[in-house]
């Protein structure tokens, strides 16, 4: 009887997490959808309030149940620099002295860093964030250490292997 019951209590906590995980997924389609175009190369100046709006949004407990958010936020946080990067007419892969898209890239550096604790072995976050550290000068030894995690994590992947060559 106990062990039924300890049964019927595990079934119904592990519903309830997948539940919660489901409706985040739902409640946060936009913020996806956006990511995955960005993510594609997507670059339009339009954009820009949408992304800080989605970015402003409280993700509450979703962050914890959906670790795809993260990594949306985290893309969107990239693509928030590069739109300020691009309105600046500055180069998103190189240092600028612009303490405004200095800002919009340390965040979105620590917004990567936030997503990989979640998904360590995703090597497209690790691509990312090494080309953020080059945005932001970080020192040449650390960004080697992020394109070896993201070749480890990805070896095999040619749409993250073309990226990583050129960088």
């Amino acid at each position: 009887m106990t062990a039924k019951a300890l049964l019927l209590a595990l079934a119904a906590l592990c519903a309830g997490l997948q539940w919660q995980g489901l409706r985040s997924h739902l409640n946060h389609q936009a913020h996806h959808r956006l990511a995955a175009e960005a993510g594609a190369g997507r670059l339009a100046a339009a954009d820009s309030r949408l992304v800080a709006a989605l970015l402003a949004a409280p993700a509450g407990a979703a962050a914890v149940f959906d670790p795809h958010l993260l990594r949306s936020k985290a893309v969107l946080q990239l693509y928030a620099a590069d739109l300020i990067a691009a309105a600046k007419g500055l180069d998103p892969l190189l240092p600028a002295p612009d303490p405004e898209a200095v800002a919009a890239r340390k965040a979105a550096l620590r917004q990567l860093e936030a997503a990989l604790v979640r998904q360590p072995l995703d090597g497209d976050l690790w691509l990312r964030l090494a080309v953020m550290g080059r945005a932001l000068g970080l020192p040449e030894r650390q960004l080697e250490t992020y394109l070896e995690r993201s070749r480890l994590s990805a070896p095999h992947e040619g749409w993250i292997l073309r990226r990583r060559d050129a960088f």
